[in-house]
């Protein structure tokens, strides 16, 4: 009797000394995220689970150091696995439903939200991102009942203004989403996403003068963000103010070099002023990045006989017809460049050609 006594006593403060254990070690874990250290946070996580793996909130800290470390799979894997084993953690809905968007999964991502918001009805950012969701799938009524729900809660909401813009763009309704633009401008002078918003509308409209202002604003705001001299750079191209256009595509080029878009739009600006050097050095960096780029190797192609190096223009034609065999154009142009290069046997080919084709 008394070796089962004895026996009783040892086993009660081992179990007493795992569980707290088990705390500290959430605790360490915790610490750790507190601090993004999240693969050292991921490792005491690991070891709570493996001891009690029936505990709900250390899969949802997991999943946050996961989330945090973009694994999107794993966090919402997780926060499936907290959910089993407590549907109740509102907080837990609202992680797996970023995972969600993040994983394609609009449908479950708006699930989410609407859990969250079963329980907190005024929930901001459960309402927004509900919204997006349903926007994004096209369920534009409910997505807009959000919308009216956030911006009773917060008529300040500066992203609510944006989606309200957007859902009216989705509906063909421009002057609708103008002036829910303007409205978001009448609450801030500073915000440069506003001012960006605005700035395509106008282009929408062909109201390049308005849009320059507007993305000239967005820029002073946010002098390095790209993507803002590269929609001035579009307005001012379509206000023939060029060389301001290239120096747009300049900066973008300076913030992101391998933007492609800017590289092309540039190469055609160049062209159009005449610096046709330049525009073929353009059309090159295109053509490495995307060899197939149809309309790239026709503007080289221009540029080459422009510029008199008529064998690179041949190659660039050659690889033109092929793809495109009735592209007539092509064919004068090459016979042209041919002739050039002395070759008039070729040249009265492409010739002989062009003419068969006038008479079908």
């Amino acid at each position: 009797m008394i070796r089962y006594i004895l026996l009783i006593c040892c086993l009660f403060p081992l179990s007493l000394l795992a569980q707290i254990n088990t705390e500290q070690v959430t605790l360490m874990g915790r610490h750790a995220l507190y601090f993004d250290d999240y693969l050292t946070a991921i490792r005491y996580f690991n070891k709570v689970i493996e001891t009690k793996p029936y505990l709900d909130k250390p899969y949802y800290y997991r999943a946050y150091a996961k989330f945090s470390l973009e694994d999107f799979l794993g966090a919402e894997a997780d926060c499936n696995k907290c959910l089993e084993r407590n549907p109740y953690l509102t907080e837990v809905y609202q992680l797996r439903g970023l995972c969600r968007i993040h994983n394609k999964d609009l449908k479950g991502a708006a699930a989410d939200y609407a859990a969250v918001l079963k329980d907190e009805p005024t929930e901001q950012t459960a309402l927004y991102n509900r919204a997006l969701c349903l926007m994004q799938e096209k369920n534009y009524d409910e997505a807009e009942t959000d919308i009216v729900q956030l911006l009773k809660i917060a008529p300040r909401h500066v992203r609510a203004y944006m989606v309200r813009s957007q859902l009216s763009m989705e509906r063909c309704d421009t002057l609708g989403a103008i002036v829910w633009a303007d409205s978001l401008l009448t609450i801030t002078q500073r915000d440069a996403s506003a001012w960006s918003l605005r700035g395509r509308l106008a282009l929408a409209v062909d109201e390049f003068e308005k849009a320059d202002t507007c993305f000239t604003k967005a820029v002073d705001l946010e002098p390095e963000w790209g993507d803002h001299y590269m929609m001035r750079a579009q307005a001012r191209h379509a206000i023939n103010r060029f060389d301001e256009a290239i120096a747009d595509y300049n900066k973008v080029i300076s913030y992101i070099p391998h933007h492609f878009v800017a590289h092309y739009n540039r190469g055609l600006l160049l062209a159009t002023v005449g610096r046709d050097n330049e525009a073929i050095e353009d059309f090159n960096y295109v053509l490495t990045e995307e060899p197939t780029n149809t309309l790239a190797r026709y503007n080289r192609a221009l540029l080459m006989e422009r510029t008199g190096d008529y064998q690179t223009a041949v190659s660039d034609l050659t690889l033109l017809i092929k793809d495109f065999p009735n592209f007539i154009y092509g064919y004068m142009l090459r016979a042209e460049c041919l002739r050039r290069l002395g070759d008039e046997q070729a040249a009265k080919r492409d010739e002989a050609f062009v003419q068969r084709a006038g008479l079908d």
